[in-house]
C-alpha cells in the first residue's frame, strides 16, 4: 500500500468509525432512558386475596420477590449501560486516532512534496561549484572546497524518501536514484571535510586534496545525470499533486494565505527549474545566464502579473531579496550579480517553510482536538 493509499484509507476508517459511534450513542441513549424508567420505584401490584392460617405472609413474600426481580433487572441494565458507555468511548478514541493519523500523514506528505526541488537545486549548485574548485591558488582552493563540501552531500534528500513508491514509477525511480547518490557521497565528502577542518593541508601543502576530490567528482558525474532525470520525470509530477492539493484547499478555504503561499511557491519552483536546466546547473556545465534568463522569462512574467491579486501579507513576503531575481528577469533583464543562481534559490523555502501546521499545509484535515476523556472520569 502506498503513502497516498494509507492516507485515503485513514480518512475512510475515520468516517466508518464516526458512523459506528453515532449508532452506538443512539443505542446508549435508548438504554439510559430504559434504565431511568426502571430505576423509578413503583409499588408492586398484588392481587388481594384472603389471608389463611396456613400462609399469613403470602402478600409480603410476593412483594419481596417482585422487588428482587426489579432490582435484578435494573442491575443487569446498569451493567449493560456501563458496557455501552465503555464501547462508545472506545469508538470515540478510534475515530479520534484515525483523524489524527490522517492529519499527520497529510502533513508529512506535504513536507516531502515541497522539500524535493529546493534540496535538489541547492545540491546541484554546490556540485557545479566544486568542478571549478581545483585551482592553482591554494587559499582559494581551501576556501571554495570547504564552503561547498557540506552542501554537495546535503542530507535534505532524506525528506523525499516517503515519495518513493507513492508516485508514478518514472518519478519514484528518479527520486530513488538521486537519494541513493546523495547517500553515497557521505563517506568521501566526510574525508574532505576532515582534511580541511583539521587543517591536514598544513602537513602536505594541499597535495592530498586532489586525491580526496577524485572519488567525489566521480560520483558527481552520476549525480548530474540523476538531477537532470529528477527535473524531467519527478518535478512535474510533484507540482501536479501540489496544485491538486491547492485546488482542494481553495474549495474548502478560499484564497487564504496558505493558498497564495503555495501558489507562488510552485510558480517560483517552475521559474528556477527552467533556469537551472537551460543554464547548465544540473548538468554541471559552465553557467549560461543568458540562456537561463530566456528560458525562465515567460514563467517569470506570470509570477509578476499574479502578485497584485495576492493579499498584502503575501505581497510583503514577495518583496524580499529572494524574489527580486525573478522580477528582474520578468522586466526583460537577464540574471546578474555575483551569485545569480544562489540568489535565485535563496528563498525557495520562505513561502512554504518546513512547518507542518495549517499555516503551511494546503488541504490539511482538521485538527481532531484533544483525546476524548474517559466516560466515568478518573
Amino acid at each position: 500500500m502506498t503513502f497516498r493509499d494509507d492516507h485515503d484509507a485513514a480518512l475512510a476508517r475515520a468516517d466508518a468509525l464516526e458512523d459506528e459511534v453515532k449508532r452506538t450513542r443512539r443505542e446508549r441513549d435508548a438504554l439510559a432512558a430504559k434504565v431511568k424508567e426502571l430505576e423509578t420505584p413503583k409499588a408492586p401490584v398484588v392481587k388481594p386475596r384472603p389471608a389463611t392460617d396456613s400462609d399469613p405472609d403470602a402478600n409480603t413474600r410476593t412483594s419481596t420477590i417482585a422487588g428482587w426481580v426489579t432490582a435484578g433487572v435494573v442491575g443487569v441494565l446498569l451493567v449493560g449501560f456501563v458496557i455501552y458507555r465503555s464501547c462508545s468511548h472506545g469508538s470515540d478514541i478510534a475515530v479520534w486516532q484515525a483523524k489524527r493519523d490522517a492529519r499527520e500523514q497529510a502533513s508529512k506528505r506535504w513536507v516531502a512534496l515541497v522539500s524535493v526541488e529546493e534540496c535538489a537545486r541547492r545540491v546541484a549548485l554546490a556540485s557545479s561549484m566544486t568542478r571549478s574548485s581545483l585551482t592553482s591558488d591554494l587559499r582559494e582552493l581551501e576556501r571554495r572546497s570547504y564552503s561547498v563540501v557540506h552542501s554537495i552531500a546535503d542530507t535534505c534528500a532524506k525528506d523525499a524518501a516517503p515519495l518513493v513508491g507513492s508516485l508514478p514509477q518514472p518519478a519514484s525511480d528518479a527520486i530513488r536514484r538521486w537519494t541513493d547518490i546523495q547517500a553515497e557521497l557521505s563517506a568521501p565528502t566526510k574525508a574532505l571535510n576532515d582534511y580541511f577542518s583539521h587543517r591536514d593541508f598544513v602537513e602536505d601543502n594541499y597535495q592530498g586534496v586532489q586525491t580526496l576530490w577524485k572519488p567525489v567528482h566521480a560520483i558527481l558525474d552520476r549525480q548530474a545525470v540523476a538531477l537532470e532525470r529528477l527535473s524531467k520525470d519527478a518535478f512535474p509530477v510533484i507540482r501536479a499533486e501540489l496544485r491538486a492539493l491547492l485546488a482542494k484547499h481553495e474549495a474548502a478555504s478560499g484564497h487564504d494565505l496558505t493558498y497564495w503561499r503555495g501558489t507562488f511557491a510552485v510558480l517560483q519552483w517552475e521559474c528556477n527549474d527552467l533556469a537551472f536546466v537551460a543554464g547548465g546547473v544540473y548538468a554541471g556545465r559552465e553557467f549560461d545566464l543568458v540562456a537561463a534568463s530566456k528560458a525562465m522569462r515567460p514563467k517569470a512574467v506570470t509570477f509578476s502579473e499574479t502578485i497584485p491579486q495576492a493579499p498584502i501579507e503575501v505581497r510583503r513576503e514577495l518583496r524580499s531579496s529572494g524574489f527580486t531575481s525573478i522580477l528582474r528577469v520578468a522586466s526583460g533583464a537577464d540574471l546578474g550579480g555575483s551569485e545569480p543562481f544562489f540568489n535565485l534559490i535563496s528563498s525557495e523555502w520562505s513561502l512554504v517553510g518546513r512547518g507542518t501546521g495549517s499555516t503551511y499545509v494546503a488541504a490539511l484535515p482538521p485538527d481532531p482536538g484533544p483525546r476524548p476523556e474517559e466516560p466515568f472520569g478518573d
